[in-house]
């Protein structure tokens, strides 16, 4: 699509009241391998800014303005002020959107929104029974308890008998977060005489994790996993 098409559909986006031309305006944008160059980036701020506090009240452009972050959009104003409108369709149960600004890092302008907001899914999908990995002491936790007046979480650690309350801002910056029910949960305690291998390993974590994990964080899970459970360091 050349600049002045492009231009006028982000016109029209900026003016439309229904979603169909927000769902047009997307299609483009996910064939796009680079939203920060221009012509995209200001017309990005363009139409966030046209838009303003009406994102609060229409799910398709909060949706649009949040994929619009995991696409890689540039981390502007226009984009967190936004993002910030957008995440009150998202809140889970009990929870209060500044709280929850608050603890994904939102308000710190130093991290950048697609951590942020990668930090929100994973608060969007605690639960108890779920599986995180604490990447400083390499331990494994199962959650327990959920406080959203506090913002805090009891653990139960895996694999012995300790148990701790731990605030909801570390509990996202620091811990790597799995769903219970995806062939994770009987690898954690093996039995001994049929160890899984580190492909059925990483199969399960593959499949659990909830969590973009880095290629170094999945090494570190997968290497203090196998020195716990094997003699050898894996393949």
């Amino acid at each position: 699509m050349d600049s002045e098409k492009l231009e006028e559909l982000f016109l029209t986006a900026a003016e439309a009241s229904d979603s169909a031309v927000i769902d047009t305006l997307a299609d483009v944008l996910r064939d796009t391998e680079n939203l920060t160059i221009a012509p995209f980036a200001d017309n990005i701020v363009f139409l966030l800014e046209s838009w303003g506090e009406t994102v609060v009240g229409s799910k398709r452009k909060a949706d649009f303005s949040i994929e619009l972050t995991k696409q890689g959009a540039a981390d502007t104003l226009a984009l967190r002020n936004a993002v910030s409108q957008a995440i009150k369709h998202y809140l889970p149960e009990g929870y209060t959107k500044q709280g929850v600004l608050g603890v994904i890092g939102f308000r710190d302008e130093a991290l950048p929104l697609s951590i942020a907001l990668q930090r929100f899914d994973c608060l969007a999908s605690l639960a108890e029974g779920m599986f995180v990995y604490e990447l400083g002491s390499h331990s494994w936790w199962k959650v327990i308890e959920i406080d959203t007046i506090a913002l805090a979480v009891g653990l139960s650690a895996i694999h012995d008998s300790n148990k701790q309350i731990t605030e909801l801002a570390p509990l996202l910056s620091n811990f790597c977060f799995f769903y219970p029910d995806r062939g994770l949960e009987p690898l954690l305690n093996p039995d001994k005489n049929n160890l899984p291998s580190a492909g059925q390993f990483n199969e399960a974590l593959e499949k659990s994790s909830i969590t973009s994990l880095t290629p170094d964080e999945r090494r570190d899970i997968c290497c203090i996993y196998w020195s716990r459970t094997h003699s050898t360091e894996p393949v």
